[in-house]
């Protein structure tokens, strides 16, 4: 099992960059690429209570699965807060961490 924090994203958001379909111009889209696969985005539940565009953008259609924080995630949260599992591909979870979650609020669990 891999982890993907703030601290190691960046390397992940490089080779984003250079892949040809988020790129200009006309490339081929490939459907089993390595950002496709499917991952699980980990984030206290206190990020989903900021507003609803934000739990949109986090959730999608999806329903999280809420389970306890271990105290093991490196998370900036209480113990009370509980934690939303949510499973998108991997350059949702990218954007995500990105755009959405502070540091020290979320973790992408690769398989």
């Amino acid at each position: 099992m891999r982890i993907i924090t703030h601290k190691n994203l960046q390397p992940y958001l490089n080779r984003l960059q250079k892949e040809p379909e988020f790129r200009p111009g006309p490339a081929p889209i490939i459907p089993d690429a390595w950002y496709r696969q499917r991952v699980i985005l980990e984030i206290p539940m206190g990020e989903l209570a900021k507003d609803g565009l934000t739990t949109m953008a986090l959730c999608g259609l999806e329903y999280p699965d809420v389970v306890p924080l271990t105290g093991k995630e490196g998370f900036a949260a209480q113990g009370l807060e509980g934690k939303a599992q949510i499973t998108k591909d991997l350059f949702g979870a990218l954007m995500n961490m990105r755009d959405l979650i502070p540091a020290n609020r979320g973790r992408i669990v690769l398989a």
